[in-house]
């Protein structure tokens, strides 16, 4: 049997701006229509869209279980245009249909134009995710599980001054902070949260620094705009989790999903997390 048996045409390798091979693959099916597209466009986000339809699950199957990222790519010979869909991502998205093994239809995006500024760049950085989407899916986890312990905006955070007098017997609770500081900074920025704020040693630095410094008045550290951050965390990872990629988190990391479902769950007791109808914007189709 060729590659095309298998549906995979090629493989693509990612070249530095040198014009070198750094071994960044992925594999690439190509599909050609001569029908001229018709671009949709959807309520919920607005952009102009079709689907490409008609792909056996068999083939998905395969596609979903190869060790590096596939895309599927649309030629328009009309246009002469090409287009791309991230399976991966669309697998995620449904993914009740993708264990039924129904034939499956891709959502290609009008903005997936192949090389044009907005689509290489969207191609490159949805491959760089998938790379690493093990990696993300583990810390998104562990987030979920760890951020009632360690929240900027919890008691157990303002009230620890050894996390900044530097009790000795304090350095692991120091090493907690400073390793959910990271991993919170980290995160945001895969899920595209801006966090220009002061390292946690910085602030503490700038702090001490005043005029009439006291220990005692450690609780009047800026810990806030921490706060706001993992606010955003939070507010990008449940629309993901519990309606975009729903199917997919509550089959493959159920411990996300159930603590996704705790924090709406206990939402009357998080008000400072969910301002007037912030919930409903990020949930608009989901019974709360």
């Amino acid at each position: 049997m060729t590659e095309r048996d298998y549906g995979v045409d090629c493989y693509v390798e990612i070249v530095s701006e040198r014009n070198e091979m750094i071994g960044e693959v992925f594999l690439a099916q190509l599909k050609g229509t001569s029908v001229a597209i018709e671009w949709s466009k959807t309520e919920v986000d607005g952009k102009k869209h079709f689907t490409f339809s008609g792909v056996e699950g068999t083939t998905v199957n395969y596609w979903w279980r190869l060790p590096v990222p596939v895309f599927l790519f649309i030629a328009d010979c009309n246009s002469r245009r090409v287009y791309f869909s991230n399976v991966r991502a669309q697998v995620r998205s449904h993914y009740d249909k993708f264990l039924a093994q129904d034939n499956f239809g891709f959502r290609i995006e009008e903005s997936s134009e192949l090389r044009t500024e907005i689509g290489d760049a969207t191609c490159q950085a949805q491959y760089l995710f998938e790379k690493r989407f093990p990696e993300f899916m583990s810390e998104v986890d562990w987030f979920l599980g760890n951020w009632r312990r360690y929240n900027f905006n919890h008691d157990t955070f303002v009230d620890n001054s050894e996390f900044f007098v530097g009790d000795p017997d304090e350095v692991p609770k120091k090493y907690d902070y400073l390793l959910y500081y990271n991993r919170c900074k980290e995160l945001g920025r895969v899920l595209g949260v801006d966090w220009d704020s002061p390292s946690l040693t910085e602030l503490y630095q700038e702090f001490k620094a005043k005029p009439g410094f006291d220990y005692w008045r450690i609780h009047d550290l800026p810990v806030y705009d921490y706060t706001a951050r993992e606010n955003e965390i939070l507010w990008k990872l449940l629309p993901l989790i519990l309606r975009n990629e729903r199917a997919y988190w509550k089959n493959e990391i159920p411990s996300a999903f159930m603590n996704c479902q705790a924090v709406v769950e206990h939402r009357s007791s998080d008000r400072w997390l969910f301002p007037d109808g912030k919930l409903k914007q990020l949930l608009p189709n989901i019974t709360l």
